[in-house]
């Protein structure tokens, strides 16, 4: 696996293509980034401007260690995969996904999920995924577990909203549990 060319990533499985983001698409992007159902799940919860949003671009497509990926499903941008922290020594990636408003609630998650695992494990040849969740955003901490994703510990009150602290949950799964659960895998570029 070499890591230059990690920015060429393009995924698909015959549902959904996962694809760099193209300059057209930085808005739409930031858009969805800004919906107030994203932003409280996040980190930094602070909406972000154009100015800011074209700078998080450049730096993007210069790093090593992280990329945004768009979702596309049947011609319709439907998401965006966060990809960060990629350790190719220690075969170690953190993941998270972002669904457009139109899309939620649809399944599509749980495929996008399972989409980005085959990818991470069989092909890009990692042993470990793992992401953060908040305390209060149950519906991914269940999703996460249904996906095989186990709780590896937390950040205590690490994340401040809705007038208080709360904690922010590490889960991670291992490529010796996960269990596929999809379509046949394409990928154009390898990780």
């Amino acid at each position: 696996m070499r890591q230059e060319v990690f920015n060429t990533v393009i995924i698909e499985n015959g549902q959904y293509v996962l694809r760099q983001i193209g300059v057209e698409e930085v808005e739409w992007v930031r858009k969805m980034h800004n919906d107030p159902d994203i932003l409280k799940m996040l980190a930094d919860p602070v909406p972000v401007t154009p100015a800011r949003q074209k700078a998080w671009y450049a730096s993007l497509l210069k790093s090593k260690k992280s990329q945004r990926l768009i979702v596309v499903h049947d011609e319709k941008l439907v998401g965006l995969v966060r990809i960060d922290d990629l350790d190719l020594n220690n075969k170690s990636v953190c993941i998270g996904l972002d669904i457009h408003k139109k899309y939620r609630g649809k399944g599509h998650a749980v495929k996008i999920y399972n989409l980005l695992l085959d990818y991470f494990f069989e092909k890009a040849g990692m042993h470990r995924c793992w992401l953060f969740v908040a305390d209060y955003n149950t519906i991914a901490r269940y999703l996460y577990a249904k996906l095989g994703f186990q709780y590896e510990g937390r950040a205590r009150e690490a994340l401040y909203r809705f007038g208080k602290f709360h904690d922010y949950h590490m889960m991670s799964i291992l490529k010796n549990e996960y269990k596929p659960n999809k379509p046949a895998l394409k990928t154009k570029k390898t990780l």
